[in-house]
């Protein structure tokens, strides 16, 4: 914007008289007071200018041509809306795709683990005989032995054992297991390898925009535009928090010394809002160290702007329901900076039985520290099932030592016997023998993968590599914070509503049969996210000035062409049956988008200029089926996924 600005007084102009560059990336005064005294050379930005223009530009040139070819291939099978593909919206809109698919074609499959109850107090030796030949004469005093004071180790599979299992290392053949459980019954269990480890959990850092908006999905079911349009007003309306886009999650060192008018605002605001009053949040702000700092005040990691946290203004406002929750959500999440990690005793042990390996693990919790302000919180995912499934799978003696739970109150009751199991565990020496007083097969069966929610699928697209197999795209996209960014994630979640390629199901998200046909429609590059990732790695050059911006548009639009004329010459018969018509609103905005107004190159053709670009990408094409190759304007380069 500064250069067009630049561009319109001229150019003679602006090479005559020097140009400084007035950052401000927080409206509040304090923000903008410090802003005004470092103004710097508008100069250094030339690099970053050219890839924002590079970046606005393809984007367009993409997203509009090949939304006009697959809008056309649409109507011809009789669809009435636009079909756009995007850069970010089409990869997002596959990854939905993609799992509903999983879900639809899945078929469950019974895996088997094999328990072991090994007692810390060994039989009597005439029982050793007796239990080889007939089990039955110790089967009551055995019992008493596991219910009294045995621990539970799971076996784990060798090598040996890998033509019998999947590629998660699950047992597959009930036999097998059936054997193992057989063979180490009533046998001598030997401690080969104890880690005992005192460790501890920081406390989250500050958010930024994603990680709020998806704790705020998961406590209250809000939608990422939603919590966006909450946190603006917060920050424009109300000038409560600092900027809600960033996504950063560290804060500049010398805000810390700003923490107690900031406290002083949350404990004023909390105290407004008395039909939301959170006690919780007033116990906090009263027991807060504010001397203690946190990892998150590192001044090094904070780029543009710093993490989204609470402003010191004391002008206490009564706010709607939504903004005082994610007011509250933003608070806590600071106020827990100030407060002790939390610390626990860990415990593993691994035994030799019967020639297998056996592991059991256990946890207790010493000082909760930060954790003891969230347990009020609880969160859906947290009690799911496969949440749970995996918590057993990881503590082989959950149900015996567990410090996995939310409720005060059960962790305090279980405490005792926690901190004894805990003990015996930690009491075992290397060599001591155990005996198996009781062998269990535990009979499970694989789960389909979870329906995305707004939550989970705000977590995908920053976490995209989760989803890349290709080990240089996932690098890359692990370098570029995965698919989208902080300012346009919700937008494009929205906009896949609205074209009607989304639809929720309670707080499931699942693609509609529009989305499924368009997906199965494109070539495959465009529904992964892997070109998002090639282009991040050449804008990224272009800011460090190691490639120029032609390096990148010159292939982009020979690219372009290709799959333009792929798209005309590939029959999609799945248009003819998967397309549905879209709702009367959705083919109004549609059409909308569809006719925003472009203007002339002349722009993007000054800019180059003035940054030394001397050749510029193919001219456009009146044809419909050709590549349109106007700049996309600045105004709404964010709009086009």
């Amino acid at each position: 914007m500064v250069d067009e600005v630049l561009d319109y007084c001229k150019s003679s102009r602006r090479s005559a008289v020097p140009v400084e560059r007035l950052l401000i990336s927080d409206l509040n005064p304090s923000a903008v007071t410090k802003a005004l005294h470092q103004h710097r050379p508008n100069h250094e930005f030339s690099a970053l200018s050219l890839s924002a223009l590079a970046r606005s530009r393809a984007d367009w040139l993409y997203g509009i041509n090949m939304t006009r070819a697959y809008t056309l291939k649409g109507q011809a099978a009789g669809y009435q809306g636009v079909l756009s593909v995007g850069r970010v919206q089409t990869p997002l809109l596959g990854l939905v795709v993609r799992r509903d698919d999983e879900i639809a074609h899945f078929i469950s499959q019974p895996y088997f683990q094999v328990d072991a109850h090994l007692s810390l107090q060994l039989p009597p030796s005439s029982w050793l005989p007796m239990a080889a030949a007939d089990p039955r004469g110790v089967e009551l005093a055995t019992q008493r032995m596991a219910q009294q004071d045995s621990l539970v180790a799971r076996w784990q599979p060798s090598s040996a054992c890998e033509p019998y299992q999947d590629a998660e290392g699950r047992v597959l053949v009930k036999a097998l297991a059936e054997n193992v459980q057989r063979r180490i019954l009533y046998q001598i269990a030997t401690v080969n390898n104890i880690q005992r480890q005192q460790k501890s959990q920081a406390a989250p850092l500050p958010y930024n925009l994603s990680s709020l908006q998806i704790d705020a999905a998961k406590r209250f079911g809000y939608s990422a535009q939603q919590v966006l349009d909450a946190a603006q007003q917060l920050y424009e309306r109300y000038q409560l928090i600092t900027y809600p886009r960033s996504d950063c999650r560290y804060l500049p060192l010398e805000q810390h010394g700003q923490a107690p008018a900031v406290v002083a605002a949350i404990r004023a605001h909390n105290s407004a809002n008395s039909s939301a009053h959170n006690h919780v949040l007033t116990a906090a702000v009263q027991a807060a160290d504010l001397n203690r700092k946190s990892k998150a005040w590192n001044t090094a990691l904070v780029d543009a702007h710093h993490a989204i946290i609470p402003t010191d203004k004391l002008q206490a406002a009564a706010l709607p329901a939504v903004l005082q929750n994610v007011y509250q959500l933003i608070a806590m999440q600071y106020l827990l900076q100030f407060f002790p990690v939390a610390r626990y005793d860990e415990v593993q042990v691994e035994f030799t039985l019967a020639g297998g390996l056996f592991k059991t693990q256990a946890r207790l919790e010493i000082d909760a520290g930060w954790k003891r302000w969230t347990r009020g919180a609880t969160r859906p995912h947290e009690n799911t099932k496969a949440s749970q499934d995996e918590e057993h799978a990881t503590l082989s003696n959950a149900s015996k030592v567990s410090n996995v739970s939310n409720n005060h109150h059960d962790m305090e009751t279980n405490r005792p016997w926690q901190q004894a199991q805990l003990d015996a565990l930690a009491r075992l020496q290397q060599g001591q023998q155990l005996w198996c007083c009781q062998s269990d097969v535990i009979e499970k069966a694989t789960q389909p993968p979870e329906p995305f929610t707004d939550a989970t699928l705000l977590a995908a697209m920053t976490g995209i590599s989760r989803f890349v197999q290709d080990p240089v795209i996932k690098k890359l996209l692990k370098e570029h914070d995965g698919l989208g960014t902080e300012a346009t994630r919700a937008g494009i979640i929205e906009l896949l509503f609205k074209r009607g390629f989304l639809a929720r199901h309670g707080r499931e998200i699942r693609a509609t049969a529009t989305g499924h046909a368009l997906i199965k429609a494109l070539p495959t590059t465009a529904t992964l996210p892997d070109m998002t990732a090639q282009w991040e790695a050449s804008l990224n050059a272009i800011k460090q000035q190691t490639q120029g911006y032609d390096a990148f548009m010159q292939p982009l639009t020979s690219q372009l062409q290709q799959l333009i004329q792929q798209a005309f010459a590939a029959n999609h018969p799945g248009f003819d049956t998967g397309l549905a018509t879209p709702s009367r609103t959705a083919t109004k905005q549609s059409h909308r988008a569809s006719n925003t107004r472009t203007p002339s190159a002349a722009t993007a053709k000054r800019r180059r200029s003035a940054l030394h670009s001397t050749t510029s990408p193919s001219g456009q094409s009146s044809s419909k089926r050709k590549t349109a190759t106007k700049s996309k304007p600045a105004s709404t380069a964010k709009k086009q996924p």
